[in-house]
């Protein structure tokens, strides 16, 4: 098996969240026509730190991705399955473990709660990371933020990538894996900052209009 991963910026934000349900629709199944690969699972995401597993996929198959419960990082082992994760800023890491791949939502919240040491140890370490890959969010050149974000993920002890009050979190977060041991970190392809990039999602830009991209990884058989 060989993880796989796709990365789709038209907006699918699921109906119990505030999407369309008619745009969610159309494009999701656009989606995954292009990816190849039907059955998707997502987590609730809120902001922490919290892991859990896809597993036990229902056997009438739903229309959207089956949401599991509220976590920022979902894995499975079960080869054809893909996880994934909505943004619009916050930053996706999509892991590669081998035997298990993982998606990760890392907003500054979660990068301060410990969602990426929480994500590498649950997939067995730095040395069983093959490859993390990034994908768009708000970067350094428009991401102003707090000094209490900044301190805040000081204080957890990761090094912020700023310039003044512009918080970069792709950057944070790759210095952050590879001071964890991370040795392969991918970006995606488009990659660039969600906020000044209008090919991707934005709350920052845009506000609650925005929509959600969608990062997944999974292995295929």
């Amino acid at each position: 098996m060989e993880a796989i991963t796709a990365f789709s910026f038209d907006d699918m934000t699921l109906p119990d969240q505030g999407g369309e349900f008619d745009l969610a629709l159309q494009n999701y199944f656009s989606f995954i026509r292009r990816f190849g690969l039907r059955d998707g699972c997502v987590a609730r995401q809120v902001h922490g730190a919290s892991i859990i597993e896809a597993a036990g996929l229902p056997r009438t198959r739903p229309i959207f991705p089956v949401v599991y419960g509220e976590a920022d990082a979902i894995w499975t082992a079960e080869p054809d399955v893909w996880v994934g994760v909505y943004t619009a800023d916050c930053l996706p890491l999509l892991l590669d473990a081998g035997e298990r791949v993982m998606a990760v939502h890392a907003g500054w919240r979660g990068l301060a709660a410990g969602i990426i040491s929480n994500a590498i140890e649950a997939a067995g370490g730095a040395s069983r990371v093959k490859s993390v890959t990034l994908g768009p969010a708000a970067a350094g050149c428009c991401y102003e933020v707090g000094g209490e974000v900044l301190d805040a993920i000081d204080k957890a002890g990761i090094e912020p990538v700023s310039s003044g009050r512009n918080l970069d979190l792709p950057l944070t977060a790759e210095r952050h894996l590879r001071a964890l041991g991370v040795g392969t970190i991918l970006r995606s392809d488009p990659f660039g900052c969600t906020i000044c990039d209008r090919r991707f999602r934005s709350y920052r830009r845009d506000g609650d209009c925005s929509g959600r991209n969608l990062s997944v990884i999974a292995l295929k058989n």
